[in-house]
């Protein structure tokens, strides 16, 4: 990212469903953020295909994550 932002984090299953959402405040810069494959309600998610999205100020980007125990 080019400056400090808030960026959402958000992964829903083929369904369109919300499993998992967090928002981080990051710095200018590379940042990798990683799902540890929990769902919202703190337990663990099923394996399956899913869509990870992540949006900030002025970007949005999608990519589809195979998810396996």
């Amino acid at each position: 990212v080019d400056q400090a932002q808030k960026i959402q984090l958000e992964i829903v299953d083929i369904t369109g469903r919300n499993v998992f959402s967090e928002t981080f405040n990051v710095t200018g810069g590379y940042h990798t953020l990683n799902w540890n494959g929990f769902n919202n309600a703190g337990e663990i998610a099923n394996s399956g295909i899913y869509f990870a999205k992540i949006s900030g100020d002025v970007f949005s980007h999608s990519q589809k994550i195979t998810y396996i125990k």
